[in-house]
């Protein structure tokens, strides 16, 4: 809503809520194709055959009737205005309800089904009115619709699929008559409003009463039509019925359709963008739900001896090799030999943070080496103050230690001095050398916890994200049509990039925090949280220190602290004094 929610409860002086976030988003259309096998009956299916056809992949076949049809459907009956046919409807009714046939007289919104309602009331017409306001009600009504002498109004809403029985006698006064108060926009549903009269081969009538001022005329010729009718002298209550008006009703209808369709074709075109995109997202976070470590195992001071040992002695560009083929979604590459040496037993997860630390490293020293080369001081390279703050200053020392050097500056100070390759492999080894400690310091089950936590919270939380990017892309894209440019390749492409983009942030959202999870004792905890709920006493105030000035006062007429050489009332004490 674009904070305009927000805005009216400020205005009315209700509690301002917090803006809702989408969480997931998927057309009813690939909502649909996710189902293995898809089939389904209804009687009205074969005006939408194309449809079907193009988006489920699904034949429509028609099944022959149980008995054969004796319905009688009548030509529409058209008129100039909508009064005018309103008048005519209710004479219908009159005329036909004192025969005793029971009527079922269908409107196209609850509004018309009022003014029919009144209508039908002034005439002394006792009927029901099933326009969903009367929920309770509505089996009764329906039940009730084929007895003698019943008349009822029903909107589009309400009563479809149900079989109206007709009551003793109505069969020898011509069966239930349906009238249809207007032509809807799709045929399907004038087919089921149709449709509930004459079933199982019982007697019954249809005709629908159209004017041309009701919408679907209107936006089709109508108003051109209605100018003629009136030139022609023709009254408002003059019916028109003949064959080629209900063809070009029909052909209206048609084309209304064939609109309504291709803006849900167009839909799932667009949603197809974002569907790809799910499917990847929704699979790597069923691998991660599902993925298992070995958490039964203890890690000893032994291992990590061992372990360290290993790492020393791997080779870290065969194993970028194997890393590089390592997908979540795919369980045949999660074999690594050269991992699975190891004590500590890498599970999917680790290897899937190993591969997107070592890819983080080959984008560092490929954007940042050549350039740090250019700063003397080590320690303001952009290299080392990077993996400084991914991997933190304690864990990176204990890692450059096990590899045998001093501090932390003389190992890069080892790796400037190296060709690019040999600095690259260098830094690598550092890499998985401090996430094997920091592995061994929390624990193997904590470890597969936090990454599992790590990296479904990132994928929920910028997934969220994405869906509202993609969202406020989608309502603009349309604009490149005037730069001459298709809008679906223009919302794939931009999406794609989008979508590049967001896994980039889940990289970097896992790598950022990875390394900073420390263990806390239970008993650490829980004296960390009474000293806090202590010092957050009311009442409780801490001893007041005296302020004191941390160098001597400047006089007026002092030289200026600022070394412009004027005296300090003529230079800075304005500004300060």
């Amino acid at each position: 809503s674009e904070g305009l929610h927000q805005a009216i409860e400020a205005k009315e002086g209700v509690e301002v809520k917090k803006e809702s976030k989408t969480m997931a988003t998927i057309t009813l259309q690939n909502f649909f194709r996710l189902y293995a096998y898809l089939s389904g009956m209804t009687g009205t299916a074969l005006t939408e055959a194309e449809e079907f056809a193009s988006i489920y992949k699904l034949d429509t076949i028609v099944v022959p009737t149980n008995k054969k049809v004796i319905r009688v459907d009548n030509n529409d009956v058209v008129y100039r205005s909508q009064e005018g046919k309103f008048r005519a409807i209710v004479e219908e009714v009159k005329e036909r309800h004192e025969k005793g046939q029971p009527i079922l007289v269908g409107a196209t919104s609850v509004e018309k089904s009022e003014i029919l309602s009144d209508m039908l009331s002034k005439e002394g017409i006792k009927h029901n009115v099933l326009n969903a306001k009367q929920h309770e009600l509505e089996a009764k009504i329906v039940a009730e619709a084929g007895q003698l002498g019943a008349v009822t109004i029903a909107t589009n809403m309400a009563g479809r699929g149900t079989d109206i029985a007709l009551g003793e006698g109505v069969k020898e006064v011509g069966g239930l008559y349906v009238i249809g108060s207007e032509r809807h926009e799709s045929r399907r549903i004038d087919n089921q409003l149709r449709g509930r009269s004459g079933r199982q081969g019982d007697p019954g009538e249809s005709k629908f009463f159209v004017s041309f001022e009701d919408d679907l005329m209107r936006i089709f010729g109508g108003d051109r039509m209605n100018v003629i009718m009136s030139q022609v002298g023709m009254e408002d209550d003059m019916p028109i019925s003949v064959g080629i008006l209900g063809k070009t009703i029909e052909n209206a209808q048609k084309k209304v359709e064939a609109s309504n369709y291709d803006i849900r074709k167009r839909l799932v075109e667009y949603d197809d963008v974002l569907n790809q995109q799910r499917e990847i997202i929704y699979t790597l976070r069923r691998k991660i739900l599902e993925a298992e470590g070995d958490t039964t195992k203890k890690l000893l001071e032994s291992d990590l001896k061992g372990d360290v040992k290993l790492v020393k002695e791997i080779d870290v560009d065969g194993l970028q090799d194997l890393l590089d083929q390592f997908s979540l979604a795919r369980e045949e590459s999660w074999k690594m030999d050269s991992l699975d040496s190891l004590n500590y037993p890498f599970s999917g997860l680790d290897k899937w943070i190993l591969k997107k630390l070592l890819e983080y490293v080959d984008f560092l020293v490929a954007s940042e080496m050549q350039d740090d080369m250019k700063i003397d001081n080590i320690e303001e390279r952009k290299m080392y103050s990077q993996i400084v703050n991914l991997l933190t200053e304690p864990l990176l020392e204990v890692g450059c230690r096990e590899l045998g050097y001093d501090d932390t500056v003389e190992f890069f100070r080892d790796i400037y001095g190296k060709t690019q390759v040999e600095g690259v492999a260098l830094l690598k080894r550092v890499i998985l050398m401090c996430y094997v400690i920091h592995v061994y310091a929390i624990g193997l089950e904590a470890m597969h916890t936090l990454l599992k936590y790590l990296i479904l919270e990132s994928f929920d939380k910028f997934w969220m994200e994405h869906l509202d990017t993609m969202t406020d892309l989608r309502e603009g894209i349309s604009l490149r049509n005037l730069a001459q440019r298709d809008p679906l390749v223009e919302y794939k492409n931009e999406g794609f990039e989008m979508f590049d983009s967001m896994l980039k942030k889940i990289d970097e959202f896992v790598l950022t925090r990875l390394f900073k999870v420390r263990l806390v004792k239970r008993e650490e905890q829980a004296a960390m949280e009474t000293k806090k709920e202590e010092d957050s006493r009311p009442g409780k105030v801490g001893k007041q220190k005296t302020v004191k000035r941390s160098s001597n006062k400047v006089g007026r007429n002092d030289p200026c602290p600022c070394g412009s050489g004027k005296k300090y009332k003529k230079c800075c004490y304005p500004k300060y004094g």
